[in-house]
């Protein structure tokens, strides 16, 4: 099942060897205007997504533009779930900044007067 366009929030990140594993979680509002929270865990951050996922902290909002959830069948005969992740964009830093608020490292200072 594809999971593209969903928007998350990351509450764990652990950097393993080749991959990031990340906790998200999503909140959905009730009829009754509480919200639930559910939490996506063991999230794989496979690929070209690694290096920018090793860089996300608890509370960064980000959109998924590639991702899947796949079942398997363990040698035991139960099923789990893996949720992998190839190309994210992100939304919003934890400090609520926009992306686009931060600035860049590699901007030219030629342009300041001092």
């Amino acid at each position: 099942m594809n999971i593209n366009g969903k928007y998350l929030r990351v509450f764990d990140v652990e950097v393993k060897a080749k991959y990031v594993e990340i906790t998200l979680s999503e909140g959905e509002k009730q009829k009754d205007g509480t919200w639930k929270n559910y939490f996506w865990n063991g999230v794989r951050f496979v690929g070209s997504s690694v290096d920018d996922a090793k860089t996300l902290e608890k509370g960064d909002v980000i959109e998924i533009i590639s991702g899947k959830i796949t079942p398997f069948k363990s040698e035991k005969g139960n099923y789990f779930l893996n949720t992998v992740v190839f190309e994210f964009d992100l939304m919003q830093r934890a400090d609520n900044k926009p992306k686009d608020d931060f600035i860049q490292e590699d901007e030219d200072d030629d342009d300041v007067p001092y």
